[in-house]
């Protein structure tokens, strides 16, 4: 048996040693396949299982490929085809010992097709390249592998490309790295570029002529000169007559514009006031009314209102003659924000405008003579002042000062200033009793009262800060006592603050009023009587248009309307002893309430 055996193995080896017998089978596969090469993958192997000697006879692996079919093969199939072999071996070296005649020729195993790799065309090795069949038995797969390494690295070093590598490395020339730092640039200071226009040449080249000194700006209404105008200058018409208003006002007895603070019941104040009724009306003057008054006096009833471009008019209501009852005059340029008559001086009337400019029209001398006056370049304006002493009083200038003046003194120069507020400042008042205090508002939102000894030091702080969400447009200390402060807000709130003792500890009452005006009305003050500290008086946005009363409780009193009233009255003033009220509109007209 196992010389048969032999036989039948000696026969594939036979076959691969002789080299004519492996050029017929390769001529004859060639020849068969030849046709079919660009069949599909199925003809192939068809070819593959008619032909199963010819193709283990092309088991023998290239150097170049051993690594290629070995990756094929899973490790656990190679590590159990070389136990395998391994044992044959033994048995093939025991049977030669027992047998020594044999033993000369030992027969070769036959290497098994793998049945995982497919048909692959293969150059037969050359006899120097084949290894025998016991070698390759004791060779395991990490053996080859390094075998094969090698082989691949002695292959690509016989095509000389390590030492292409080297001579290109060689030709390409290595420049140096830039340095990092950088030398600075020269700046280069180039003319400066200017056109023809601002080097005046034209573009023949001729010099153009010099160009004119700007003409110095004009305003449209110029401020009044300074000093004293004459009132017969000042008149704003020809029609008017001074003479009459004059003699009427040089009659009136000092002791007829004295008043005391009513003492009646607050019923009894209501029930007169709902008998009041208005039954005329007339153009004071020819714009938007920004103030009014009414003169104190008892023996006539004289109205006085101021608008927009520093016109003063004054209306005798008691006159008979309704034609010639309004004498207008005009001391200011700019609006007239504030009119006052002292009842201890009932000849005076005390004027200030948005010029920067104090007046103060004497009807005996006839004359509007200038008290206090700002530079009209430092744009200042005046908005409120009350009085403290007969010769002295406060002023609240617009930046945010307020200016302590003495009307003895020369124009343009103030005892002392006041620093207040950061924003515009807008009225200002003293406290009755006690001149000492005084309080102010402006546009931040705040009322404060201050101290008129420690005020307008360096990091002096009001006695009391009465804050609001949004701008002030008045705050007053009630007129007998000063225990309350009336103010009125842009909010759309009339606020009433009762503090006897001035401090932060104050009650507050609210009262929700529509005080959005717009652009073309003059903004809602609120007011106090004069005389009583229980009722002010406020204008109103309501239809039909109406002037209303409150209670410092906030309850409402009364409300002022009639037929002649089509328009809303923004400016008011009670007369301090009798039962008049008079309120103007923005078109010059002032109507009362009688």
């Amino acid at each position: 048996m196992r010389g048969t055996r032999s036989r039948t193995q000696r026969q594939p080896l036979q076959m691969i040693a002789a080299p004519n017998s492996d050029r017929k089978i390769k001529n004859e596969t060639a020849s068969k396949r030849q046709p079919e090469k660009e069949g599909s993958q199925v003809t192939a192997l068809k070819d593959f299982k008619k032909e199963p000697k010819a193709n283990a006879m092309l088991e023998v692996k290239p150097a170049l490929h051993n690594a290629d079919i070995t990756s094929k093969v899973s490790k656990q199939k190679d590590a159990s085809l070389v136990r395998e072999r391994s044992s044959r071996a033994a048995v093939s070296c025991a049977s030669s010992e027992s047998s020594p005649a044999k033993s000369r020729k030992r027969p070769l195993s036959p290497v098994k097709a793998q049945p995982e790799i497919k048909a692959l065309k293969v150059e037969a090795a050359s006899e120097e390249d084949q290894v025998s069949d016991s070698e390759e038995e004791e060779l395991d797969y990490e053996t080859m592998r390094q075998r094969n390494l090698r082989d691949n690295e002695a292959f690509f070093s016989s095509l000389g490309i390590d030492k292409a590598k080297e001579q290109l490395q060689r030709s390409v020339k290595k420049y140096p790295k830039p340095s990092q730092r950088r030398e600075p640039k020269k700046k280069v200071i180039l003319p400066v570029r200017k056109s023809l226009r601002i080097q005046r040449i034209d573009p023949t080249g001729a010099a153009l002529p010099p160009t004119p000194e700007p003409e110095p700006i004009v305003y449209e209404r110029p401020r009044v000169p300074e000093g004293p105008v004459d009132m017969l200058d000042a008149i704003e018409s020809e029609t008017c007559d001074h003479s009459p208003l004059a003699t009427s006002l040089v009659n009136f007895k000092a002791q007829s514009c004295r008043y005391k603070p009513l003492t009646s019941d607050l019923s009894c104040f209501v029930s007169s006031m709902k008998k009041m009724r208005i039954t005329t009306k007339a153009k004071a003057c020819k714009d938007r009314l920004m103030s009014v008054a009414v003169h104190p006096t008892t023996d006539k009833v004289l109205a006085m209102a101021g608008d927009k471009w520093g016109r003063l008019g004054f209306w005798n209501i008691s006159a008979h003659n309704q034609e010639q009852s309004v004498v207008v005059y005009r001391p200011h340029s700019r609006p007239i924000g504030h009119i006052a008559v002292r009842p201890m001086d009932p000849l005076k009337v005390y004027t200030c405008g948005y010029d920067a400019t104090l007046r103060c029209g004497d009807f005996e001398t006839g004359v509007f003579d200038e008290l206090y006056s700002v530079p009209e370049d430092e744009d200042d304006l005046f908005r409120n002042f009350d009085f403290i002493s007969p010769t002295s009083l406060l002023l609240a200038q617009f930046r945010g000062d307020v200016a302590l003046l003495d009307t003895r003194t020369p124009k343009q120069k103030a005892e002392k200033l006041f620093y207040v507020c950061d924003h515009y400042l807008r009225t200002v008042s003293v406290h009755p009793t006690n001149t000492n205090y005084f309080c102010t508002a402006g546009s931040d939102g705040n009322v404060c009262v201050w101290d008129l000894r420690k005020a307008g030091g360096k990091g002096s702080r009001p006695l009391a800060a009465l804050t609001h969400s949004k701008g002030v447009a008045s705050a007053y200390f009630s007129p007998v006592s000063g225990k309350y402060i009336l103010s009125c807000s842009s909010e759309d709130t009339v606020n009433v603050f009762s503090s006897p003792t001035l401090s932060d500890k104050t009650e507050r009452k609210t009262i929700r009023h529509n005080n959005h005006t717009g652009r073309w009305l003059t903004p809602f003050r609120a007011v106090w009587h004069p005389a009583r500290e229980d009722v002010f008086f406020v204008g109103s946005m309501k239809s039909p248009r109406r002037i209303e009363a409150f209670g410092v409780d906030g309850r409402l009193l009364h409300e002022f309307d009639g037929e002649v009233l089509a328009s809303v009255c923004s400016v008011l003033q009670f007369h301090p002893s009798r039962n008049i009220l008079v309120g103007g509109n923005s078109s010059g007209y002032i109507f009362p309430f009688m």
